[in-house]
């Protein structure tokens, strides 16, 4: 018996496109970074490249079918823009616009060599700047206005508050890829604006503290979004991949922007090696807490899938390439056995929650009507 489509939906079918909001485009974070991990895995096996390509091609239209939808969205109804920027939990997931552009980005220079795609590095710029251009969009415009609108207090802090504040460090990481198949003075420029950008995004450690705070005081999240509490391990996880990342390509572009400065370059390397070090511990000690949480709450409160469970895949995915990335640094075989066998728990994590979408939207069962508003923090509770 074949299951027709939307059968648990029973709103009208026109208006599916009003619960669509940027939370969704945590499935192209998830599913880009996978591609990426599985492009990285250091162990080369038969249809690696296949694979990643298979990924890399879903994704895109994943990313084309949600923005199209949400173009519609708010061309029929602009004020839904505008609704979205008022809703203090909802606004936040502007940042996966940017994040999930990013890896588009990515995956189109691991995917395609420029010694045979002669167009790659141009088409990279481009899409970078407009990465770039997304990520201080998210970064300047919605912290500010959460700030002058919102009515915000300790108990609505929450991690994802930390979503409109990465989007720079992705796209630092980005602009380092990007850097790599550039000629070497675009790429001088590109790297130092890498360098800000990354500056810029660290700022969310800030809130780190904040945050941490807010979960001794009133425990963790509600179980509807409870696997946001892995987002800090993105943070950090990512913001020591990008670091070591735009280190390792000034290494190879300083000594030939700025020769006069002598080993300017692998001290960059260095430096930012060390920095990478330090905060993949930071993303350690919240993957364990983050773990050990989700279990928890899961097992004393149960929980139903809905489409937050992607968050948990990017921060996995960009921890996974901080360990990577250290593993290139150091030549250490002791990294790229764990890395390989996070990304094997990765893909194992992506096909589950990539399965329960696909029957939620074939079933109509993710689309609710009128669309659940997203929990506040105050709603949970402190677990004793």
């Amino acid at each position: 018996m074949k299951l027709k489509p939307l059968t648990h939906y029973t709103g009208n079918k026109k208006s599916i496109i009003y619960n669509y909001g940027p939370n969704w485009y945590s499935i192209v974070m998830g599913t880009g970074i996978l591609s990426i991990s599985i492009h990285s895995f250091p162990f080369k096996f038969k249809s690696q490249y296949e694979i990643c390509m298979t990924l890399y091609v879903l994704n895109i239209m994943i990313f084309v079918i949600i923005t199209l939808i949400s173009i519609v969205r708010y061309t029929l109804k602009p004020s839904k823009f505008f609704e979205l920027l008022n809703n203090p939990p909802a606004s936040m997931f502007i940042g996966a616009v940017p994040m999930a552009f990013s890896t588009i980005v990515n995956g189109l220079i691991f995917l395609f060599p420029v010694s045979k795609y002669r167009y790659v590095p141009n088409v990279a710029l481009v899409l970078w700047s407009i990465d770039v251009f997304l990520a201080l969009f998210s970064y300047l415009v919605v912290p500010m206005y959460s700030l002058l609108i919102h009515k915000n207090s300790i108990k609505t802090i929450s991690s994802i508050w930390l979503l409109p504040m990465v989007p720079p460090i992705v796209s630092s990481g980005a602009g380092a890829a990007v850097a790599g198949v550039l000629n070497p003075d675009t790429a001088h420029v590109v790297i130092i604006i890498s360098y800000i950008l990354w500056g810029m995004g660290v700022v969310a450690f800030l809130k780190v503290p904040t945050y941490l705070y807010r979960l001794y005081a009133h425990g963790y999240p509600p179980k509807e979004i409870m696997i946001a509490a892995f987002l800090p391990v993105g943070l950090f996880g990512q913001s020591g991949n990008a670091i070591m990342s735009v280190g390792n390509v000034s290494a190879k572009i300083f000594p030939k922007t700025i020769p006069q400065i002598q080993y300017f370059g692998e001290a960059c390397e260095v430096c930012t090696m060390i920095l990478g070090l330090l905060l993949v511990g930071f993303a350690l000690f919240f993957l364990i807490q983050s773990i050990a949480a989700t279990w928890f709450i899961f097992s004393k409160e149960g929980a139903k899938f809905n489409v937050s469970w992607w968050a948990i895949t990017f921060p996995l995915g960009t921890f996974n390439q901080g360990i990577y990335s250290l593993a290139i640094s150091l030549d250490s075989m002791a990294f790229r056995v764990f890395g390989s066998c996070f990304t094997i728990v990765l893909s194992i994590i992506w096909i589950y929650i990539f399965a329960k979408t696909f029957c939620g939207v074939w079933t109509g069962t993710l689309f609710i009507i009128p669309p659940p508003p997203i929990p506040t923090i105050n709603e949970g509770s402190k677990q004793s």
